[in-house]
């Protein structure tokens, strides 16, 4: 009897131990992936590294997907994805369309577009109960995308050697490339924040693309959507770099102007966005107003740059920005306020901002101020900064946006895309 028990209480104690260590490692997994959903992938992965002891198997491979795939690390995602196949069932259903999305974004950014179709398909037959109207909308137009490009060639990219452009600011302050086909030679926007390139619609003719009847939705900072076609730019050159089968939204002029009254009227006509900067694996941007793309790449220990999405994020202080060159002053966002709340509402007072781009213009209340950052060992002050209060899908746990005002307190910017660093000099 006195054994019968004793047995038995050593199995309860066993049991307890297993269920104790389950507790904890989905505790480590919940905190560190809260951190994933909300971008900040560099504390994730900082927390991450640190206990990665504490988690089972599946919930490693589970965020090593989308820590690789924030820091650039494509195809080791989609394998650990194929390794998970048959341990989905242990995640929720919300999980695991997260986990397909980040296998669609994988194949986006490998262009490999018929693989994309494939992996949103999926998503939208197998998990459509769950999704809310607009995730339903926003993967339908997705799919719209990856169908139309899924027997297009790869973009592909050839560098002779070391590239060096002069940069061209626009009334604006924008920062514009030469773009060079056969037939004409203009200046467009050189856009980090640009998650495709775009151009107007009178500039793909002449530039004799092969523009794609079909018709997508476009996400702007307004609540409006705008109607985009597709085109892929059979060639074109940024000096002596040859760009093949790079795809392009295609707007209409009247989406791509602007106006202020009594001000000015401005209008783009193209804008070189992430897909084409990222497939120079480095680029060097100088304050004297050029960018150069190195034929050897630059070393830097410090991996501080990670991509949500197709947007790139750049992590000053410990915190998640969005770095966005085409953006001519930075701005920041809901986090920011709330980390600082009391500060600025004792020195500031609330008002009315604004913002805009394709799509038009946004009022809403928050605050201009002056900042302070320490960026990578140097005292940086932006003067008249706007801060939002309100929080959007796209600010989404981030601090703000650092737009060219703080790019050009530097001598050189060089963003490695490869490496995955963001690095001032």
């Amino acid at each position: 009897m006195k054994k019968t028990l004793i047995i038995f209480l050593a199995a309860g104690i066993i049991n307890f131990s297993v269920l104790s260590q389950q507790a904890q490692q989905n505790m480590a997994f919940e905190d560190v992936y809260q951190l994933i959903d909300r971008n900040n992938f560099f504390k994730a992965r900082d927390i991450y590294t640190t206990t990665k002891n504490n988690f089972s198997p599946i919930h490693q491979k589970f965020i090593e997907v989308f820590l690789d795939n924030a820091f650039g690390r494509l195809t080791e995602s989609n394998e650990k994805i194929a390794k998970l196949q048959n341990d989905l069932a242990q995640f929720p259903d919300s999980l695991q369309v997260a986990l397909y999305a980040i296998k669609a974004d994988n194949s986006v950014k490998l262009f490999e577009y018929k693989e994309a179709k494939i992996s949103t398909e999926f998503i939208l037959e197998n998990y459509g109960n769950i999704l809310s109207k607009k995730e339903t909308d926003d993967y339908k137009n997705d799919l719209i995308i990856w169908t139309t490009l899924e027997n297009q060639p790869k973009q592909d990219i050839t560098i002779n050697g070391n590239t060096k452009l002069i940069i061209k600011e626009d009334k604006t302050g924008g920062k514009n490339l030469t773009v060079a086909t056969d037939n004409d030679s203009l200046d467009f926007i050189f856009d980090t924040g640009a998650n495709f390139s775009v151009i107007a619609h009178t500039v793909a003719e002449k530039y004799k693309m092969n523009i794609i009847p079909v018709s997508i939705e476009v996400g702007t900072v307004t609540t409006k959507k705008i109607i985009a076609q597709i085109a892929v730019c059979p060639e074109f050159h940024l000096g002596n770099i040859k760009i093949q089968n790079a795809v392009f939204l295609v707007l209409k002029d009247k989406d791509l102007s602007f106006s202020i009254p009594f001000i000015f009227k401005y209008k783009i006509i193209g804008i070189i966005g992430y897909p084409i900067i990222a497939a120079l694996k480095e680029v060097q941007i100088t304050k004297d107003g050029y960018m150069i793309v190195p034929e050897k790449e630059t070393i830097f220990a410090n991996s501080n740059m990670a991509m949500s999405g197709l947007t790139p994020l750049i992590s000053i202080e410990g915190n998640p920005y969005i770095f966005d060159t085409g953006a001519n002053e930075s701005s920041f966002f809901k986090q920011y306020y709330l980390a600082y709340k009391d500060e600025i509402e004792k020195k500031y007072k609330i008002r009315t901002i604004r913002y805009g781009g394709a799509g038009g213009f946004v009022k809403e209340k928050g605050f201009v101020i002056d900042v302070n950052l320490n960026v990578q060992g140097r005292d940086i002050n932006l003067k008249k900064v706007q801060l939002s209060k309100e929080e959007h899908q796209y600010t989404k746990g981030l601090w703000g946006t650092i737009g060219v005002d703080m790019i050009e307190q530097f001598e050189k910017t060089t963003l490695n895309f490869n490496q995955m660093f963001i690095k001032f000099d």
